[in-house]
């Protein structure tokens, strides 16, 4: 064929079928990457769950800073750390957006107590994934979700592992990892 003959209907044909099968191939490609960072992207949101409950303590121990070192009230926590934490920390990112809560919980032991009077900060909780869905829900951390909410690597062989954060009133943030079998 040269270069003024017209194009014959055989070669549209293969043209037509190069281009699907090179886009069907890409697509197959794209989709298989995809796949494949699934487990990732779930580690991902659980890192931001990890930043959001420590914003909340953070938030926690400001609002105790300027109220004579008592923690928020029960049934209003979150509206009491609104001044000191954005709105984008105040919700857990694996809920979906018409869940009707926040997704977190805080301790009802520690709402409204008084800073000094916690026998040991680093291990008394006041934020933590919830199972219970709302807002300003206060619970104990026996209402966690199970299984957890979250995705992190842990151990040795550095497997993924399902669990609920948690965060402590000395600003640390802990992953309570869900029980394997036979533990």
């Amino acid at each position: 064929m040269g270069l003024a003959e017209p194009a014959g209907q055989q070669w549209i044909v293969r043209s037509v079928l190069s281009g699907a099968l090179i886009v069907s191939i890409l697509y197959g490609v794209v989709w298989l990457a995809g796949q494949a960072m699934r487990p990732y992207q779930a580690v991902g949101r659980s890192v931001a769950c990890r930043q959001n409950v420590h914003m909340m303590v953070r938030g926690w121990n400001l609002y105790a800073d300027d109220y004579d070192a008592r923690y928020p009230p029960t049934g209003r926590w979150e509206m009491s750390v609104e001044p000191y934490v954005l709105s984008e920390y105040r919700r857990c990112p694996v809920l979906d957006r018409d869940a009707g809560g926040s997704g977190y919980g805080a301790d009802v032991a520690a709402c409204g107590v008084e800073r000094n009077k916690l026998t040991n900060e680093d291990t008394t909780p006041l934020v933590f994934d919830c199972a219970k869905i709302g807002h300003n829900v206060s619970a104990t951390p026996d209402h966690m979700p199970v299984p957890g909410r979250h995705v992190a690597r842990v151990g040795k062989d550095r497997r993924f592992r399902r669990g609920n954060w948690i965060g402590y009133a000395g600003g640390g943030c802990r992953m309570a990892l869900d029980r394997a079998a036979g533990e």
